[in-house]
């Protein structure tokens, strides 16, 4: 069987599908699972075990006729058995009837999606005591799976990894515990996290893995003793290995602290005020 999975969505939501991927794995395991999804969500996909393939999606709001044309040519090519979109898109629910893929589920949207799709799956969108990752295997709820558990899970690239774990040995020349800060979104030295840090390195028991953003402003922080520092430029596995050889993460942006959580890091969130 192959199944296609529309997941075209911010990096840190693409991690909520894993359980549903696993869950799909072990029903079958010669099962092809490919993922239509965005740029963000290649990244993260491209180390589990359970992908076959990725295909790449603009924005949603994006999409206009060659890039729904182009993206119609790539999975036709394919002859899918089933389609699960777990993002909302009467567009992508439309090209999947087109291709005439025959098992097709998704959102009960209206009369729009129960026409679109095979099965279509309804829950309350306003009822907060569901989590993400509920909604996702409710989904699957069709499919008859068995045992069907939510589980949490990175799978790290072992080999950059390794790389990392070699370049903070010859930066930190101890075995102090190591802490992962994000600053990514710092833009001057008087942002919270920022002021956090310096606190911390004034310690002189920590190590420090900084996630740095686009500002300039911070770059002499890069120079301080026990400080390594990862910026834009790198890549997201560099980001994973990075809280992976982490033993504590401090931040706010979501998709970090997703990781941290899934990795099983000790994590100190601080909300904007």
């Amino acid at each position: 069987m192959k199944i296609i999975i529309q997941c075209i969505a911010p990096a840190d939501d693409v991690l909520l599908i894993f359980p549903a991927l696993e869950a799909l794995k072990n029903r079958d395991p010669q099962i092809q699972i490919h993922v239509l999804t965005s740029r963000q969500g290649q990244a993260i996909l491209e180390t589990h075990p359970c992908v076959s393939k990725t295909v790449e999606s603009t924005k949603i709001s994006d999409f206009n006729f060659f890039v729904l044309k182009d993206m119609y040519h790539k999975l036709k090519k394919e002859k899918y058995d089933l389609a699960i979109s777990m993002k909302r898109s009467w567009i992508i629910e439309a090209m999947m009837k087109v291709l005439n893929i025959r098992h097709r589920i998704g959102h009960d949207n209206g009369i729009v999606s129960r026409w679109l799709l095979t099965k279509a799956i309804w829950h309350d969108k306003h009822d907060i005591t569901l989590h993400q990752e509920q909604i996702n295997m409710k989904l699957l709820t069709p499919l008859q799976l068995e045992k069907a558990t939510r589980t949490r899970r990175v799978y790290i690239h072992q080999a950059r990894t390794k790389q990392l774990a070699e370049k903070l040995k010859k930066q930190f020349k101890n075995r102090k515990k190591t802490i992962f800060i994000d600053l990514s979104k710092t833009t001057d030295e008087k942002d919270q996290n920022h002021q956090l840090f310096k606190k911390l390195h004034k310690l002189g028991e920590y190590n420090f893995i900084l996630a740095m953003g686009r500002s300039t402003t911070l770059v002499k922080v890069t120079s301080l003793k026990g400080v390594f520092a990862l910026n834009t430029k790198d890549i997201f596995q560099d980001y994973v290995s990075a809280l992976y050889l982490s033993d504590y993460v401090i931040g706010e942006e979501l998709l970090f602290m997703r990781l941290a959580a899934y990795l099983g890091k000790k994590s100190l969130i601080r909300l904007a005020p």
